[in-house]
């Protein structure tokens, strides 16, 4: 009879220590996958980020090429810019539906469409950012505003400008033997302002 008892105090113990470990292999589980939700979630953060700093990167660097090539310029409203080059190439710059659209109409080469351009990239824009264009004193200014309000993420994503300034040489300006790369001065400054 004693024996018995034993044994049943015996099993009686395996048991419980099986459920306690099964209690705590489940909360490790738990824990492993918060963890692997919160890196996945880092990730995605990160990799915007990247995208955002590439995409704002190439950018600037085609507004300022045209900027510096431009010796016209025809500023429409803050979502419209249209840039005339020397070469008479026309340059378009329009922002709609959360892109900013960059178009290349060149003289002498015909598309297959008339209404198509010859060239064009589109830069998209976040759903918590706005862009706009303008113009003064020979100083063309692209503004790229992300907003912490709407972005999911505001807590980690303070609220951010991004301008991109490049300064062109108008025609009128143009002297008959200078040469337009020594005229273009580079005005451009690219400000990040961080307003926390």
């Amino acid at each position: 009879m004693i024996s018995k008892c034993k044994r049943f105090r015996r099993r009686g113990s395996l048991l419980a220590q099986q459920l306690i470990l099964i209690a705590i292999s489940g909360m490790l589980m738990m824990l492993a996958i918060k963890l692997i939700h919160q890196t996945l979630d880092f990730a995605s953060i990160y990799q915007g980020r990247f995208n955002d700093q590439r995409t704002m990167s190439l950018l600037s660097r085609h507004f300022r090429s045209d900027l510096h090539s431009a010796r016209a310029t025809n500023w429409i409203d803050a979502s419209r810019l249209e840039l005339t080059t020397l070469a008479g190439t026309r340059i378009v710059y329009r922002i709609e539906n959360a892109k900013i659209i960059r178009e290349v109409w060149e003289t002498g080469k015909e598309s297959n469409d008339a209404q198509q351009p010859n060239a064009s990239d589109s830069y998209r824009l976040r759903d918590n950012q706005s862009a706009a264009l303008s113009v003064q004193n020979d100083l063309a200014t692209l503004i790229v505003e992300t907003s912490d309000g709407m972005h999911p993420d505001a807590k980690t994503l303070p609220h951010k400008r991004v301008m991109i300034r490049a300064g062109y040489v108008s025609a009128s300006e143009l002297k008959p033997n200078d040469n337009a790369s020594e005229n273009a001065n580079d005005k451009a400054t690219e400000g990040a302002n961080d307003g926390q």
